[in-house]
């Protein structure tokens, strides 16, 4: 059995191992912070990195498709979803980046247009219902 000036040492030992280990995982966490608050003020960074997040949101689009991760219109959305996420390069780098986010802004385009006219098509609905005089 530990007498209680061990336990008392063992403890304080434990507590600074402790310590030690967090010291590290939050010094590792700065450091991170510190390379994404970088990469945010060189210049063209920030575009790269919200056509990434866009890109990488499309392709996760692809695997909530309700035909299937593997139907047609999955595929479409990885391909598309990896070409807007790749950053900025040559030509064609440059030219598959920008046609893939054309193609999501027409895609969003057009489900907004549907969204109006689903709008519409129950507001008008509700007036037949509700004839006001």
């Amino acid at each position: 059995m530990k007498t209680y000036k061990q336990f008392v040492v063992e403890s304080d030992e434990a507590v600074s191992n402790l310590y030690e280990g967090l010291g590290g995982l939050l010094g590792g966490l700065r450091r991170v912070g510190q390379s994404a608050g970088r990469q945010w003020v060189k210049k063209g960074r920030p575009i790269e990195i919200i056509t990434g997040a866009i890109g990488a949101n499309r392709a996760w689009d692809g695997f909530n498709r309700p035909e299937g991760p593997g139907s047609y219109e999955a595929k479409i959305d990885y391909g598309l979803g990896a070409a807007a996420a790749m950053p900025f390069g040559g030509a064609i780098q440059n030219t598959l980046k920008l046609g893939a986010l054309g193609i999501e802004g027409m895609r969003q385009w057009d489900m907004y247009q549907k969204y109006l006219k689903k709008k519409q098509e129950q507001e008008e609905k509700e007036k037949a219902k509700n004839p006001k005089d």
